[in-house]
């Protein structure tokens, strides 16, 4: 997917390295000291019945070798059928290439349709970056 997304890209920005992605319950920032709170991290989401919706989640991104404003692509597909599951768009500035650019995106009301895997996907300036997988398994009732 990455060559793709190369071949069609006309920017001179850098391409980002994702240092880290993870999935929780919350995430939050820390205005005084500027650190980042993650809370209860996850891979694994288990449903009685699908469709499933989680009421909210959280995804933390760590990227370096960034300059510039970059146009921001967050997805969650389906990789059993391909399906887009959910979307966002944004912009953030990274001020130099040595400095850390950290994303929370928090995301309300998602609905997964069936048991299976899914990735929550990172694209930066029209290029896939990387992505992050999520099982969600059906489980019997207790």
């Amino acid at each position: 997917m990455a060559d793709q997304d190369l071949a069609s890209r006309d920017s001179k920005l850098p391409r980002p390295i994702v240092n880290a992605m993870l999935i929780c319950d919350e995430a939050s920032l820390d205005a005084k000291s500027g650190k980042i709170t993650l809370k209860g991290i996850f891979e694994v989401i288990r449903a009685v019945g699908f469709p499933v919706r989680h009421e909210a989640l959280a995804v933390y991104i760590k990227m370096t070798d960034a300059a510039g404003t970059y146009p921001f692509v967050f997805k969650v597909i389906s990789l059993e059928d391909g399906r887009l599951v959910g979307t966002g768009q944004a912009k953030f500035l990274a001020k130099d290439r040595l400095s850390p650019v950290e994303l929370i995106f928090t995301i309300g009301g998602l609905v997964f349709p069936n048991a299976g895997l899914y990735e929550f996907q990172v694209h930066a300036d029209g290029l896939y970056l990387c992505g992050k997988t999520l099982s969600v398994l059906h489980s019997k009732p207790r």
